[in-house]
């Protein structure tokens, strides 16, 4: 057996894992494999690392003071989003006294919200939104927001949704 001297004692149950493990003198197969191949192991995973981070990673929350084309002078300031904590926002429309709350939306809210539009789920795990149930503000970078048509031609990384105004790009004027 390629030269390891371990005698085989059968196939043992191993609860972490739903498929019976080889088992060699009292220890799983693999341990031994791994023992004999400690460079090999570490590499696949630097280079598994490498290539499944960028696909994993998220786009910030949508903070700082944002504006949209439809104002009457370009770059006027519409709303401030702050950030509360992990999960919680405010949200102050200029011009209007009070703050409203908006909660970070879950991968699931997020889908939901893809599947609400009749967007490619493929893109929905580089967003990061947040909203209040009525209105929704994502930031998306562009090489996932070339994968729906709608945002495709976007300049900015943000988008606003509600029912009355769709969707509409919007732009950070500062944070």
């Amino acid at each position: 057996m390629n030269g390891l001297l371990v005698r085989p004692i059968g196939n043992r149950f191993n609860p972490l894992r739903s498929f019976p493990v080889p088992w060699v003198e009292g220890r799983p197969a693999q341990e031994i494999l791994n023992k004999s191949q400690p460079m090999r192991s570490i590499a696949s995973r630097v280079v598994a690392a490498i290539l499944i981070a960028p696909v994993l990673a998220l786009a910030d929350p949508p903070l700082g003071v944002f504006g949209h084309q439809f104002t009457e002078r370009e770059g006027e300031p519409v709303w401030t989003i702050e950030q509360e904590s992990a999960d919680v926002f405010t949200l102050f429309v200029h011009g209007d006294s009070l703050g409203w709350r908006l909660d970070r939306l879950d991968s699931d809210e997020i889908k939901s919200f893809w599947r609400k539009m009749g967007w490619p789920q493929g893109a929905v795990h580089h967003a990061s939104c947040i909203g209040d149930g009525e209105s929704v503000f994502c930031h998306m970078p562009a090489n996932a927001r070339r994968r729906i048509p709608w945002l495709a031609e976007n300049k900015s990384d943000y988008f606003y949704y509600d029912t009355m105004a769709g969707v509409m790009e919007i732009r950070l004027i500062a944070r």
